[in-house]
């Protein structure tokens, strides 16, 4: 399984990685993101998972895209620590009721300009 990898250790000298797909691996949880190897990465996909948190994203501080989609998300956190942050795509979760509730954090992504939430309760 995937969360268990050490991603800093095994990309180690793949330091300029930018892209990272996980996509479909049945993911429940993201690996640990750390370490030099996530310093430049600039888009990650881990959609079609069955991920229930978001937890794993604070190191990413480099992320322009991140695609969640169809997964099984209730909210979206720790999105204040990815600053650069340009495109969010969470569709075809569970996100809801409210937009507010779900991704509270949204607001601290000031270079964001696209979000992606069709296929969710609150959509």
């Amino acid at each position: 399984e995937l969360v268990d990898f050490d991603f800093s250790t095994c990309l180690a000298p793949s330091a300029f990685l930018a892209d990272l797909n996980l996509s479909s691996c049945t993911l429940k949880r993201l690996p640990a993101l750390c370490g030099p190897v996530v310093r430049r990465l600039t888009r990650l996909d881990a959609s079609c998972n069955l991920l229930e948190s978001t937890h794993g994203l604070q190191q990413c501080h480099s992320l322009r895209t991140l695609v969640l989609s169809n997964n099984r998300l209730h909210r979206v956190e720790h999105l204040d620590k990815l600053r650069c942050l340009e495109e969010l795509d969470v569709s075809n979760n569970l996100l809801g009721p409210t937009p507010g509730g779900c991704l509270h954090m949204v607001g601290s992504c000031e270079r964001l300009c696209s979000v992606w939430i069709q296929g969710n309760p609150m959509a």
